[in-house]
């Protein structure tokens, strides 16, 4: 059987180009990521926010265009380790997929940490104590745990819903701020490269860079998207187009309300700001619109998450208790508590130890390089497909299938540089000894595979991308949805 296929079939041409679109921008969270990622990439690049985001697009556009060529060759309920699993084969599929997924884990972490200050700046007076911060996280991780293990799903129409008033509120924040100037005027000084040169660039793009996950999300609906071969490429480009260019105008707003990115970097809550500064009338709607979004991301982060663990655990790869499903509503409670309580403690354990922001800037920074890895694979994945094809006398397009992910490895590989040389300010010079310690598990747990495990190893690349046929999925009215948390 291929990878990807089910016995049981989903049902065909149940969602459209624009529900698959909605779908990834969705989960993006783009008014959410806007909030975590702006200040904290200003307070490492100044007022070149903007230009890495644009540098970060292109880069992530070259990744979309590597996962749209596979899912246009094998479309399927696929996803980045099971096309990376076919070209590079299970050792490479395993390693890959971890590494990504303890990304997502220190990535999470970050986001739940500013979260919590968050809450407490915006709903709880200003207190920024690590008391408050910490009963904040614990609060939001519970309700959002609670939502997954219930199986709460949010329906294509109901994201569209949301996603369009959060992109009408960051709409009219922007607008009015382009429109009043700012205190220093309008200019594209924000796009040019900042006195540093590139390292300031390099050292914040690989937090941008994080801020676009979600854009592969209509890949796992291949199977039900009308016209998959045409329609999922063109959604996954569309994602990373529409949102990358909302990222780019917002950032670029943010820095201008703000006069620079030393103004924009010790906003706590940058768009609550603008929209009391230049939009007061909207001002106490921002703040509920900003926290429905992370509670939205907060829910698809951790029901995709939990779902590879749960397919993991089931299929003897990680401890059985993580593979069972909640007596009552048939979700993977075990897998989604676990996995929300490491990034939870890893978030509480750093609050004592720095100030948010410093916490925040290295644990993202961590996790989005281990993240970045997949994408850099990926790339590289297409180019020895390619190949390989040429050799068996067929040809593609060396254009999509070699000079673009080229540039997209290129571009996506510039922050390791950078990230790792030694001398960099605190706390970046801690990130070469935490991404040491981060890759030396993942080889060590693949190497555990390897000798304890041989039989799972063949099929780790379908049991990370939750297309583990073992056993029989469970039903979409209580169990784990199909084609959701693949990676």
């Amino acid at each position: 059987m291929e990878v990807g296929e089910h016995s049981q079939r989903l049902r065909e041409g149940e969602v459209s180009l624009l529900g698959a679109v909605m779908t990834g921008a969705a989960v993006m969270a783009p008014s959410a990521s806007i909030l975590f990622g702006v200040a904290v990439v200003a307070a490492v690049a100044g007022s070149a926010v903007p230009l890495i985001f644009v540098i970060a697009a292109l880069g992530v556009l070259a990744t979309g265009n590597s996962l749209a060529r596979f899912a246009r060759q094998w479309p399927s309920a696929g996803s980045f380790v099971t096309f990376i699993t076919r070209v590079f084969g299970p050792t490479a599929g395993l390693w890959i997929g971890v590494t990504a997924l303890l990304g997502w884990l220190v990535a999470y972490a970050a986001v739940f940490l500013f979260i919590g200050d968050f809450i407490a700046n915006d709903f709880l007076g200003g207190s920024t104590s690590d008391l408050t911060t910490g009963l904040s996280m614990v609060a939001f991780v519970g309700v959002v745990l609670a939502l997954v293990i219930r199986g709460v799903s949010i329906s294509v129409r109901v994201s569209l819903v949301a996603l369009v008033i959060e992109v009408a509120v960051i709409g009219i924040i922007c607008a009015a701020v382009l429109i009043d100037g700012g205190p220093n005027g309008v200019s594209l000084d924000p796009f040019a490269f900042p006195s540093g040169g590139f390292e300031p660039v390099a050292l914040g793009f690989a937090v941008t860079v994080f801020l676009f996950g979600g854009f592969e999300q209509p890949v796992p609906l291949a199977e039900e998207t009308r016209n998959p071969r045409r329609n999922v490429p063109l959604a996954v480009l569309l994602c990373v187009v529409g949102i990358g260019a909302l990222y780019v105008v917002a950032s670029w707003a943010l820095v201008i309300a703000f006069g620079d990115g030393a103004g924009l970097a010790q906003q706590a809550d940058p768009l609550h700001a603008a929209a009391d500064a230049y939009v007061g009338w909207l001002a106490p709607a921002v703040k509920w619109v900003l926290l429905a979004s992370f509670l939205g991301f907060g829910v698809a982060a951790i029901t995709a998450v939990s779902r590879i663990l749960f397919n993991t655990a089931r299929d003897g790869l990680l401890p059985p208790a993580l593979g069972r499903l909640h007596a009552h509503y048939r979700t993977p409670a075990a897998a989604s508590g676990a996995f929300a309580g490491l990034a939870l403690a890893i978030a509480l354990g750093s609050k004592p130890i720095t100030d948010t922001l410093t916490a925040v800037t290295l644990l993202s920074t961590v996790g989005s390089l281990l993240i970045i890895s997949m994408y850099v694979v990926i790339n590289a994945a297409l180019i020895v497909w390619w190949g390989r094809e040429r050799r068996a006398g067929r040809r593609h397009n060396p254009l999509t299938c070699v000079a673009v992910p080229a540039a997209g490895i290129a571009v996506l590989a510039s922050p390791y540089y950078y990230n790792l040389k030694p001398g960099q300010a605190s706390p970046l010079d801690l990130v070469p000894w935490v991404l040491a310690g981060a890759v030396a598990m993942t080889v060590a747990y693949v190497a555990w595979v390897r000798g304890a495990r041989p039989a799972q190893l063949a099929d780790a690349g379908r049991i990370l991308a939750g297309e583990s046929t073992t056993v029989p999925a469970a039903p979409s009215s209580g169990g784990v949805p199909a084609g959701v948390g693949t990676i």
